[in-house]
């Protein structure tokens, strides 16, 4: 992650000195934002002078891709080319396509305006086998956002699938411009490796001048509005003419509880309108819902919510005329510093830090701006830092741009540069050092994703550590900002290490973006992390989390919030000592996904403050619950969905409880003789919690909620009571288990346990209490019986452990009602020549003798014997199954009295490929391929051999035509093949994303005017089987066209999929889409699915290797 970038690599902020990043200029090397800008308005005189008709310049690459951009300051290639064949106008086009990438990339170019006028945008697309709406185009208005942001309607034009040219005209109202004078169109593909996008002919031409109609007598002049939308909620955008506007009075970012803000909503005096507003919390919960008579209503806020969104939509005849939103933060005083705190953010809203109850904050010092402004910018730089250090809040310092730097991070080899980088870093650690807490270097030197060598990283840091030694002695040095959940990062750090970056640094910094952060292994990750440092240094050094983070759409807002608390939770208890969140804000990212990192709406230009998305509340409720907080274990007894760390404040316990699962879970929880019990929620909303006999019930969801205070028994690694298993037990069958009681006190005491009543269980012990002396163990026999009307289950059953009469624990056992029997697995076969769903069963009962196996819908069903043995196969036939497409079947088990035990539903498949020992002459003459001359539109089989997969296809096609490059015979008659592993051990290696591999391989082949061709679009093996053009020596392979007739024939090696050799029994996925072109379009007929809507091998068909 970075700072945020617009188009062109500049960092914006609110407050320039805490992000300024330069401009990268196309040919790589940086100059200030400034400067840039300078130059442009110099260039842009011109171009008003001579005022063109269409603003926008080469907007039909006639002079190829100039004035474009796609990132190529980040080395990225230009994705896709100019198409000088298929052009909507001109003699060019730009062909939008980019094979192996699967996230969204744009082309963007820019154009100047005049304020007061209306514009119409215009350009031609074609896209060709792309996905449903994967085209995209936007307009970036300089300094307020993405155009339509108010009504949230912000795609202009949205299409995909496949059509010839095809022109769309938006019109773009002066009014909605503001007083921008630059204005930016993107235009997306969201899977560019997934067909092809053609764009000519973009033009943004003036119209006549907007006029605004005089208002109506006696109408109020029209509102201010600051309001953001569900399409880009982390973007806050100024309306001077909103027709609904709702104010806050005072106007803050955050609030203290106790001191809501009035609100206000306001509304234009347009005849027969109906003004309606909601109050929403965090979680989505409707607070109120009402309907305002007249042009202004007040909106009471209920207490204690932390989270506030208010909606206020104005209506005519049930149709939409305007909308506003406002949120609001309400948070309690900031926790007071009580030692050194993981919680850092980043990127903007430094005012704000103090009372979120931020600790650290991570700032970079910038070559560029020093180049400009000279020492006054590190005098800055310097008031910056001193003023967290007056708010308690610790500084992480690194350079940002470089003198001589020729692409991101990387400066000339020479050494003049070398001697100009020492100067400029001893000069920042000089001037700096004194308000600086830890230094770094550069960031996320990931292999490609720069263009610099491990080599010159280590370079890198022995330069910075001999500066740091000698001019800010003591300070830690950190790096190298990869990170600890990708195995490609983890290999870079691993050959770092080998080369002797570890003696290098005092901490190892990570970014440790994580899709959940306690199902990822995270805590492992950084555990290895450890040791692999450990082992090359011999020191145990700590982790830092320099970049963490979470994106949001606003219907994901609240699992942001959610991601948020739970990450500083698993931090605490895995002991990174920082984690600075990315980010605060930052509205001018032109990357959606970047933009809504931000737990704080903000606006791109103007004055204002910013308003909290739910995260932000979220941020500010874990500063104050986590603040002096120490992790101390984590009870396991509430069972596995539940997720419960114990922390130790202020001498006391505190629980945060939540799970990851979709479902809720009720737990108690021992409160002892505490009598104020509370849980405070994700968004600091507050609730008394009472006691019944020591004990708290609580409902546990996804939103961490924190209990306290506990007792001191609860922060004791050892609990009170524990038992030694699960409980499995069959229905009226029973199971023994051991309770485990500890003494924890230095004085005897007597214990009581009682199992609270749980409809269809029982629990019997011998005895119900004991004495036990101090710090005496204790081990109790019981059974567990489970009803024989139970149903097969998990259930979650309590005890009550009481120590002296006084409750002091629950024991929460997780207890299952077992089926007899077991499906294990199934898959499909052909057994003589019949399919079957084949299988394996495991007898749970040892007293079932046999069970059925059944299809729905279908008469056959399969009678199992277990004889001897625990494991029986099954092999049960299906009934004319689809030749072309997957099979839904559900298959259940019975047991006795013929009840279901189990039912696992699949999608199955039944191609039988037959073995052969002489291998096909591979000339497209199929006559040695019986059965496959009928007389079908399209028919194919397959063969195999240990080390060849063959396949033979014929189509019946009238005309042939395939013009094509090799890139893209899809577009004419050509059949594309997919194929994939049925289990992942049939591969020589799994698939290596990082690699651009994917899960499937996918052929394309064509019968061009030089021969048959192969071209390989996505591959499982890079190293054994690269993606491009085949050689016919790796492929053989042969197609004719004759009498109406197109046959294909492949011998496809094993080493060419990726395969290991083959066996019989096996079962591949395998998928086969026909291209036709008769000059009348693209026409496609698909043999099972995963190639032409989605790249998705679990939709391809099932391969049967027979004998």
């Amino acid at each position: 992650m970075s700072c945020g970038q617009d188009p062109w690599g500049c960092r914006y902020s609110r407050d320039k000195r805490a992000c300024a990043m330069p401009c990268r200029s196309r040919g790589g090397k940086r100059t200030a934002c400034w400067a840039l800008l300078a130059w442009l308005a110099i260039g842009w005189t011109f171009v008003a002078v001579a005022k063109p008709d269409n603003v926008v310049n080469n907007g039909g690459f006639e002079q190829g891709e100039a004035g474009w951009q796609w990132q190529q300051w980040l080395g990225r290639a230009l994705p896709g080319y100019i198409d000088r064949d298929d052009v909507r106008e001109g003699r060019a086009s730009f062909r939008f396509h980019e094979d192996g990438i699967n996230h969204e990339l744009w082309m963007a170019v820019e154009a100047r305006i005049e304020t007061g006028r209306d514009y119409e945008l215009s350009l031609s697309l074609k896209p060709d086998r792309m996905p449903e709406r994967a085209a995209r185009v936007r307009l970036l208005v300089d300094g307020h956002g993405w155009y339509g942001s108010a009504t949230g309607e912000v795609e202009l034009v949205q299409t995909g699938g496949t059509h010839a040219w095809r022109t769309y005209a938006v019109p773009i109202a002066a009014s909605a411009l503001g007083n921008a004078k630059k204005v930016t169109i993107f235009i997306y593909h969201g899977q560019p490796s997934r067909g092809s996008l053609g764009v000519d002919a973009v033009s943004l031409k003036p119209a006549a001048p907007s006029r605004a109609p005089a208002p109506a007598p006696g109408a109020p002049a029209p509102s201010k509005a600051v309001t953001y939308s569900s399409s880009n909620p982390a973007v806050l955008v100024e309306q001077t003419d909103a027709r609904v506007a709702i104010q806050a009075e005072p106007d803050r970012a955050l609030y203290r509880v106790g001191a809501l803000p009035r609100i206000t909503i306001r509304a234009a005096s347009v005849p027969d309108t109906l003004l309606t507003y909601r109050v929403v919390d965090g979680f989505g919960q409707v607070l109120s819902h009402k309907t305002a008579t007249g042009a202004a209503a007040d909106v009471p806020l209920p207490a204690g919510h932390g989270y506030y969104e208010i909606i206020a939509v104005l209506t005519k005849d049930g149709q939409a005329l305007a909308e506003a939103r406002r949120s609001i933060g309400v948070l309690p005083p900031p926790a007071k510093p009580v030692r050194d705190e993981p919680f850092g953010l980043w990127i903007q809203g430094r005012e704000y830090y103090p009372e979120l109850g931020v600790r650290w904050a991570r700032e970079y010092i910038d070559w560029n701006v020093y180049r400009v402004e000279g020492d006054k910018y590190l005098a800055e730089r310097a008031e910056t830092f001193k003023w967290y250090r007056a708010n308690n809040i610790r500084v992480l310092a690194y350079p940002a741009s470089h003198p001589n730097e020729i692409s991101r991070e990387v400066i000339a080899d020479t050494p003049e540069a070398w001697r100009a980088e020492e100067e400029w870093w001893t000069k920042i650690v000089q001037t700096l050092g004194r308000h600086v807490d830890a230094w770094a270097v550069v960031n996320e030197p990931i292999r490609g994703h720069w263009k610099g060598s491990d080599a010159l990283i280590v370079r890198y840091w022995t330069l910075m550590r001999r500066i740091v030694d000698r001019y800010d002695t003591g300070k830690p040095l950190i790096g190298p900002s990869l990170s600890p959940n990708s195995a490609g990062p983890v290999e870079q750090y691993r050959d770092l290490l080998n080369m002797g970056f570890g003696k290098l640094i005092d901490a190892v910094e990570m970014h440790t973006y994580i899709t959940s952060p306690e199902d990822n292994d995270w805590e492992g990750h950084t555990r290895r992390i450890r040791e692999m440092t450990k082992a090359a240094t011999g020191r145990d050094l700590p982790v830092w989390s320099t970049e963490h983070g979470s994106s949001a759409t606003y219907q994901g807002e609240l699992l942001q919030a959610q991601h948020l608390m739970r990450s500083w939770l698993e931090a605490k208890k895995i002991g990174y000592p920082v984690v600075i969140w990315h980010m605060f804000s930052h509205p001018q990212g032109t990357d959606m996904r970047e933009v809504q990192f931000g737990i704080f709406r903000n606006r791109s230009a103007g004055e204002g403050p910013p308003q909290p998305r739910p995260a932000a509340v979220a941020f500010g409720v874990m500063t104050r619950q986590l603040a002096g907080a120490i992790y101390k274990r984590t009870a396991d007894y509430f069972g596995p969905s539940v997720r419960a760390y114990v922390f130790e404040r202020d001498g006391k316990a505190m629980m945060a409880l939540w799970t990851t699962s979709q479902k809720t879970y009720d737990v108690t929880v021992s409160v002892g003789d505490e009598t104020a019990v509370t849980s405070t929620g994700l968004f600091g909303r507050t609730t008394p919690l009472a006691a019944q006999g020591g004990l708290v019930r609580v409902t546990v969801d996804r939103n961490p909620q924190f209990i306290g205070p506990l007792p001191d028994f609860h922060l004791r690694a050892e609990p009170i009571a524990r038992l030694d298993k699960t409980i499995d037990v069959l229905p009226g069958a029973s199971s023994d288990a051991t309770l485990m009681l500890v003494n924890p006190g230095p004085a005897a005491a007597r214990f009581r346990v009682e199992w609270l009543p749980s409809d269809g269980w029982q629990f019997a012990m011998s005895e119900q209490e004991w004495t036990l002396k101090p710090h005496e163990r204790k081990s109790v026999s019981l059974t567990a019986t489970a009803s024989h009307r139970l149903p097969i289950g998990q259930y979650q059953v309590y005890a009550r452990v009481s120590r002296d009469g006084q409750p002091v624990t629950t024991v929460a056992v997780q207890a299952t009602v077992l089926p007899q029997v077991r499906i294990t697995k199934v898959e499909p076969r052909v057994i003589d020549g019949r399919p079957v769903v084949a299988g394996t069963l495991r007898r749970i009962d040892p007293k079932l003798d046999q069970a059925t196996v059944r299809l729905e819908g279908s008469r056959a069903v399969g009678t199992v014997a277990f004889g001897g043995s625990d494991e029986a196969a099954f092999a049960v036939p299906v009934d004319n199954p689809a030749p072309d497409r997957l099979s839904d079947l559900k298959v259940a088990v019975l047991g006795a009295d013929n009840k279901v035990q189990m039912e696992e539903g699949v999608r199955l498949s039944f191609i039988a490929a037959g073995h052969v020992k002489e291998k096909p002459a591979i000339d497209g003459d199929l006559g040695d391929w019986p059965g496959i001359a009928g007389g079908g539109a399209l028919a194919l089989q397959w063969r195999w051999d240990e080390q060849n997969l063959y396949l033979a296809v014929r189509v019946r096609d009238a005309t042939h035509m395939q013009g094509q490059s090799p890139t893209e015979m899809w577009k004419d008659d050509s059949v594309q093949i997919g194929l994939a592993p049925g289990q992942p051990d049939q591969l020589v290696r799994g698939f290596l994303p990082g690699l651009q591999e994917t899960d499937m391989m996918e052929l394309d082949v064509g019968l061009r005017p030089s021969g048959a061709s192969v071209y390989r679009h996505a591959t499982l093996n890079k190293h054994l089987a690269p993606m491009g053009v085949v050689d016919p020596k790796l492929i053989r392979r042969a197609v004719r066209h004759q009498a109406g007739i197109t046959t294909y024939e492949l011998q496809i090696p094993v080493e060419q999929a990726g395969f290991k050799p083959l066996r019989a029994g096996q079962v591949l996925r395998v998928s086969l889409l026909v291209n036709g072109n008769d000059g009348q379009g693209r026409r496609t007929t698909e043999w099972f699915g995963g190639i032409k809507e989605a790249k998705d091998p679990n939709l391809f068909g099932h391969l049967i290797l027979v004998p």
